[in-house]
């Protein structure tokens, strides 16, 4: 028994499912078909379970095979660097967080996550979210849909493994956000999770202190069953080229804290956020240093000012 067979295991299980997803014909799948995907999902549940008590009894380390997957899946730094040189992802329970970070042309995605589950089961149900975002943004384009609707569309994929009448079901917090460079907005959509976003002074300005802004997510469990369930609200907001956005899950962050390391480098947030938390927590910083948020607004301020002088004369 080695790490491999666990890789396999769960790697098998994500891209069957990727294929039985793209192979069906919408409208024509079958109560009972439904019923068995289930059944099925639920076996090979208890499988890596068991194939993970068997590697724990063997002293098999479970944090290479987590740490492989993950770096497979979750979307690379390098990549986020391109179009968000300051960031920090900060998380506490890698078997149950999971991020995703997306570009398409003048519009940018970012979103974390958690389930409920630990150990093989918040790892799978992780894995397969981002799955499900990876099919829905391959084929969306974001001009035309908003946060809620990726939301509303991630959670009709999960709903078929789910089979759950009240929504009780293990939660999985999730909160999105995209950035519309070119108008200078971000659209926010969150499933008991919360964004916050923080302003800071400048000299000269009526603006004397820090602003910290925050908005809440619907406390709507991301689990539920077709029957309990209603469309994920979108929260749009105007943005500035120096904010500061942070998404996050679990703890809620005080806003004394954002305001206390308004002003430090992301890198440095990064571990004075981390050293002043207790418990789970996940939260995902991103500094708002983008090019063409930069150039449009010093544009706009450049040909404000030239009309105010040409008022003025």
């Amino acid at each position: 028994m080695t790490v491999a067979i666990i890789i396999i295991l769960s790697l098998g299980l994500i891209f069957s499912f990727v294929l039985l997803q793209k192979g069906k014909k919408r409208n024509l799948l079958s109560l009972s078909s439904l019923q068995s995907q289930i059944s099925d999902y639920e076996k090979k549940i208890a499988a890596l379970n068991s194939e993970l008590e068997v590697l724990k009894k063997q002293g098999i380390d479970y944090e290479s095979s987590l740490s492989f997957l993950r770096r497979n899946i979750l979307t690379p730094k390098n990549y986020v660097k391109s179009f968000f040189p300051e960031f920090f992802i900060l998380e506490r329970a890698q078997d149950k967080d999971f991020y995703k970070f997306f570009r398409q042309g003048d519009y940018l995605l970012a979103c974390c996550g958690r389930c409920g589950n630990s150990g093989v089961n918040g790892l799978v149900k992780s894995i397969l979210n981002i799955v499900f975002l990876d099919e829905i943004l391959e084929k969306s384009d974001l001009r035309k849909i908003s946060s809620g609707d990726i939301l509303d569309m991630v959670r009709e994929k999960y709903s078929h493994l789910e089979n759950n009448s009240l929504d009780d079901s293990p939660r999985i917090n999730f909160s999105l956000c995209i950035i519309n460079q070119r108008e200078r907005t971000l659209e926010f959509s969150g499933a008991y999770s919360n964004l916050c976003i923080v302003r800071k002074s400048y000299p000269g300005t009526s603006r004397k202190e820090v602003d910290v802004h925050e908005f809440t997510g619907d406390k709507m469990n991301f689990a539920v069953s077709f029957g309990h369930r209603k469309n994920y609200s979108v929260q749009t907001i105007e943005i500035e080229k120096d904010d500061k956005i942070y998404l996050q899950t679990g703890t809620d962050f005080s806003r004394q804290m954002f305001i206390k390391y308004a002003n430090a480098p992301m890198k440095e947030q990064a571990l004075l956020f981390e050293n002043s938390l207790e418990g789970d927590s996940m939260l995902i910083g991103i500094a708002l240093k983008v090019k063409a948020l930069n150039e449009n607004q010093e544009k706009e301020n450049a040909e404000k000012t030239s009309g105010d002088f040409g008022q003025r004369s």
